[in-house]
C-alpha cells in the first residue's frame, strides 16, 4: 500500500550527535522541547497503529457479506489507498495553501465531524445477485468509514509539516518522526491477527479503535498549539537528496516517485491474492503481505548496513525465476508462500531504496507523501477494478513481477552508485535488430506447445522441464542488467499463463475467483479448476456422463454417507448444497427428492450448467434449482424445518469461507432442517485443519458427530477427502459408525461470528 516511507534512524543519528543543531538549549527550554517531540512522536505511533489496525479489522467485517472471496481484502485496499490519497491531498492543499493557525482550526473540524461518526459500523443489506460486489463495497465503505481514514491518514503528513515549523533542533529533518510511525503500523498489522482477532470480538475492537482515535484526535491539536507556541516562520531547511533547480521539483522526477510506488503496492495487492485464493481470506494472510511491504521500507530508510543493495539484483531475479516455476508447475504448500513472499519483498525493496534515496527536503514533504500515495493507489485500482476485467486469470502477478524487474532500470543500489557504469556491449546490428528477438519468439511458442494438452505425452514429459528450464537460465544470465533482461523476464513468466491458457476449453473470472474448465487427458476428465483445486470432475469414456468423480467419488465419504441414507429408512425429500460446484452431489439423488443448490456466483452456475462441459445439472439431482448469493443471507430467507438433509460444500479455491463455520450459522442450518435432519460438512483442506473447528462447533451445541476420511487412489478420479456429520441427540447414526465413521475431538476455541482464530488451525508442515 502506498504508505509513507518511515523516517530514517541515520538521520535520527545525525540529529541526536547534533549534526544539525546551531545550539543546544538549556534548562525549561531543553524540557519543553523534549515534551515536544515526545507528543509529537507519541501521536504519530498512535495515528500508525489505529490507520493499520482499521484495515484488516474492516475487511474481517465485510466479509460474511461476500462469500469469503479473496477480492474483498484487495477491494478494501484500493478503498483505503484512495482515502489515503485524498487525506495526503487534503494535507497537502493544508499545508501549502492555508496559514498554520488556521491548519490547526480546519483539522480541528475535520476531527470533530469524524468522532460524530465513531464507532465505525457497515450496516446494511448485502448486494443483490446481479449488482456489482466491488461498486457496492465501495460505496459502502465510503459512507462508513471514509470521514474517519481519511482524517487520520491526513495527521500523519500534517504532524511532521507541523514540526518541521518549530523552533526544534530536529525539525530540518523530520522524516525520522516515521520511525515511531513505521512501529505502530507493524506493531498493528503484527498484533491483529495473533492477538486482536483471537482475544477481541469485533464489538470490543470497533469500541478500542474509537477510543484510539478520540486519543489522536486530542494528542494532534496539541502538537497543533504547540507548533503555534513555537514555530519558526518558515519551515528549517535541509539536504535535499534530489536536484530542485529553482526550488522545483522536476516533472521526471515526479513520475519517477508514482513508477516506484505503484509497483510495490501493486505487486502485494497481486501476491495477497495468489496466496489467500488457495489458503484463506483472513487476517492473517492479508497483513503478512503488507508487514513485508512496511519491512521494505524501513530497511530502505534505515541505514545502508542493515541491507546489503549489491545482492538485491540476484536475488530478485533468481527468486523471480523460482516463483514462475511455482505458477507453471502449481506447487502446493509453504514452499509456494516463501518463493512469492520473498520475491515480492525483493521486487519491494529495489523500489524503495530506490525512492528513499530520491526523498525531498521537508518544503516538498507533503507532495512527496502525495505522490508515493498517488502510485499506490494506482496499484490498488490496477488490482481490485482494471484485473478483474482485463484478465480471464490472474495475470496481475506476474505481470507485475515483470514490471518491477522493469524499474530496475529506474534504481541505482547504494553500494553501486560510486562505480562507473559499464562499458557498453556492443553486438553484431543483425542480432539487435531481428535475429535474437526472433529465436526468442519462435522457442516461447515452441516451449507452449511441447507443455499443452496438444503435443504427444512423450514431448509434454519434455517439454514442461524445458518451459521452466530455458528461460531460468536466460533470465538468470542476464540478471545484471544485460540489453535483454526484459525479454528473459517477460518469457519466464508469460510460458506458464500461455500454457495454461492453451490447456483450457474456457476461462474466466469474477469477483469471487477466477475459473478454468481444463481437459485431463491422462485421466479421460473434464474438470472445473478453481485456483489450484478441482472443484468437481466429470468422466469423457462412455457411459460416464452421470458419475461423480474427484471429492464426489462413490468410494468417498459422500458416496458412503449417501449408501449408508438409502440403505436407511430414512427419507431424504428436501436436499440443500451450500456450494454448487459442476453439480456432482446431485448424482446421488433419487426420483421424487427436491435438491435446491445455494450459490454465490453466478458464473459458477453458467459454468455448471453449459452442456459443453457439464451435464449433472441437467441429468442429475431431478432438475435442482439453484438460488443465487451469500448461503447465510439465502438461507435465512427460506422456511424454516423443511430440510432432511443440508450439505455445506462452499470453497473459495482451497479455502472453506470462515463465516460458514460459526456457532451463528450452525444455529442458522439446525432451523431449517426437520427434527431428525442432518448437516454434512465438507472439510477437505490442504492448508487448515477444520475438523476441530466444527467438532467444537458440535460440542458446543451438545450436538452428534461422525467423520471419515479417505485418502482416495492418487488421482483425480478419487480425490482425498474429509466430511463430517452432525446430527441432533436421539438421532441414529449407528449406520455411520458400522461404516467405519469415527468421533472427532474438538478443538479449544468455538468460533463465532464476533471471533475465530485462522492461525490455530493452521497445518504447519
Amino acid at each position: 500500500m502506498p504508505y509513507s516511507p518511515y523516517g530514517s534512524p541515520e538521520n535520527w543519528a545525525n540529529v541526536m550527535s547534533g549534526t544539525r543543531e546551531k545550539a543546544a538549549p538549556h534548562g525549561s527550554a531543553r524540557l519543553v522541547q523534549g515534551a515536544m517531540l515526545c507528543g509529537f512522536t507519541t501521536t504519530l505511533f498512535l495515528s500508525a497503529f489505529l490507520l493499520f489496525a482499521v484495515q484488516p479489522m474492516v475487511s474481517r467485517m465485510v466479509l460474511p457479506r461476500l462469500g469469503g472471496s479473496p477480492a474483498v481484502w484487495n477491494t478494501c485496499v484500493c478503498f483505503f489507498q484512495l482515502a489515503l490519497l485524498l487525506g495526503y491531498g487534503y494535507a497537502d492543499w493544508l499545508a501549502q495553501r492555508v496559514a498554520p493557525r488556521f491548519q490547526v482550526a480546519l483539522h480541528a473540524a475535520v476531527l470533530g465531524l469524524a468522532l460524530l461518526m465513531l464507532p465505525l459500523s457497515l450496516a446494511g443489506a448485502p448486494p443483490s445477485p446481479d449488482a456489482s460486489p466491488i461498486l457496492w463495497l465501495l460505496l459502502r465503505l465510503a459512507l462508513s468509514i471514509g470521514p474517519p481514514f481519511i482524517a487520520i491518514s491526513a495527521t500523519a503528513p500534517l504532524l511532521q509539516s507541523w514540526f518541521s515549523r518549530t523552533t526544534s533542533a530536529h525539525a530540518g529533518d523530520p522524516y525520522f518522526l516515521y520511525a515511531a510511525s513505521n512501529t505502530g503500523s507493524l506493531l498493528a498489522l503484527l498484533s491483529y491477527p495473533f492477538l486482536i482477532e483471537t482475544h477481541l470480538g469485533v464489538a470490543a475492537q470497533l469500541s478500542a479503535w474509537s477510543g484510539g482515535f478520540a486519543i489522536v484526535a486530542a494528542g494532534a491539536l496539541a502538537c497543533g498549539a504547540a507548533m503555534l507556541l513555537t514555530r519558526r516562520a518558515t519551515p528549517q531547511a535541509a539536504a535535499s537528496t534530489i536536484a530542485a533547480p529553482g526550488g522545483k521539483i522536476p516533472w521526471a522526477e515526479q513520475a519517477r516517485w508514482i513508477a516506484l510506488s505503484f509497483v510495490p503496492s501493486g505487486l502485494m495487492l497481486a501476491v495477497t491474492t495468489y496466496i489467500t485464493t488457495d489458503i484463506a481470506a483472513a487476517p492473517l494472510f492479508w497483513v503478512i503481505p503488507l508487514a513485508i511491504y512496511i519491512a521494505t521500507f524501513m530497511l530502505a530508510f534505515g541505514k545502508r548496513g542493515l541491507v546489503v543493495p549489491r545482492f538485491l539484483p540476484l536475488a530478485q531475479a533468481v527468486f523471480i525465476a523460482m516463483a514462475a516455476v511455482t505458477i507453471l508447475v502449481g506447487l502446493p504448500g509453504a514452499p509456494t508462500l516463501f518463493i512469492a513472499l520473498t520475491a515480492f519483498g525483493l521486487t519491494a525493496m529495489l523500489c524503495h531504496v530506490e525512492l528513499a534515496r530520491r526523498r525531498p527536503d521537508v518544503q516538498h514533504l507533503t507532495r512527496y507523501f502525495l505522490l508515493i500515495s498517488v502510485g499506490g493507489a494506482l496499484g490498488g485500482i490496477f488490482n481490485a477494478l482494471l484485473a478483474p476485467v482485463l484478465f480471464r486469470g490472474p495475470w496481475e502477478y506476474p505481470l507485475m513481477l515483470a514490471a518491477g524487474c522493469a524499474l530496475r532500470r529506474l534504481t541505482t543500489p547504494a553500494s553501486a552508485a560510486s562505480r562507473p557504469p559499464p562499458a557498453p556491449v556492443v553486438e553484431p546490428a543483425t542480432r539487435q535488430t531481428w535475429l535474437r528477438p526472433l529465436l526468442l519468439a519462435v522457442g516461447g511458442l515452441g516451449l507452449v506447445f511441447a507443455s499443452s494438452s496438444y503435443a504427444p505425452p512423450s514431448l509434454r514429459m519434455v517439454g514442461y522441464p524445458l518451459a521452466v528450464i530455458l528461460p531460468s537460465i536466460y533470465l538468470i544470465r542476464f540478471f545484471r542488467g544485460g540489453a535483454y533482461i526484459g525479454a528473459g523476464i517477460v518469457g519466464l513468466l508469460l510460458v506458464p499463463l500461455l500454457v495454461n491458457l492453451v490447456n483450457s476449453d474456457y476461462s474466466t473470472r469474477s469477483f469471487f475467483g477466477t475459473y478454468r474448465v481444463v481437459r485431463l487427458h491422462g485421466e479421460d476428465l473434464v474438470a472445473l479448476q478453481h485456483g489450484t483445486t478441482l472443484h468437481g470432475v466429470r468422466g469423457t469414456r462412455p457411459g460416464e456422463q452421470a458419475e461423480p468423480y474427484g471429492y464426489y467419488a462413490r468410494g468417498g465419504p459422500f458416496g458412503r454417507l449417501f449408501t449408508v441414507l438409502h440403505a436407511s429408512s430414512r427419507k431424504l425429500d428436501r436436499v440443500g448444497i451450500i456450494g454448487l460446484g459442476v453439480g456432482s452431489l446431485g448424482c446421488y439423488a433419487r426420483p421424487g427428492e427436491q435438491w435446491t443448490y445455494f450459490e454465490i456466483d453466478p458464473t459458477v452456475e453458467r459454468i455448471a450448467r453449459d452442456p459443453r462441459f457439464f451435464g449433472f445439472m441437467a441429468n442429475c439431482g431431478n432438475h435442482p434449482a439453484v438460488i443465487l448469493g451469500d448461503a447465510r443471507q439465502t438461507l435465512a430467507s427460506q422456511p424454516p424445518g423443511r430440510l432432511d438433509l443440508l450439505v455445506l460444500d462452499a470453497f473459495s479455491s482451497d479455502a472453506v469461507p470462515a463465516h460458514l463455520l460459526t456457532r451463528e450459522a450452525l444455529a442458522l442450518y439446525r432451523s431449517r432442517l426437520k427434527p431428525g435432519g442432518l448437516l454434512a460438512y465438507h472439510v477437505s483442506n490442504r492448508y487448515l485443519d477444520l475438523v476441530p473447528v466444527v467438532a467444537r462447533l458440535a460440542q458446543e451445541s451438545g450436538l452428534q458427530i461422525r467423520r471419515l476420511a479417505t485418502p482416495g487412489n492418487g488421482t483425480n478420479r478419487d480425490a482425498a477427502t474429509e466430511v463430517l456429520v452432525i446430527a441432533a441427540p436421539g438421532t441414529s447414526l449407528d449406520g455411520l459408525a458400522a461404516d467405519g465413521w469415527d468421533v472427532p475431538p474438538p478443538g479449544p476455541l468455538l468460533w463465532t461470528d464476533d471471533r475465530s482464530d485462522v492461525v490455530g488451525v493452521i497445518r504447519w508442515r
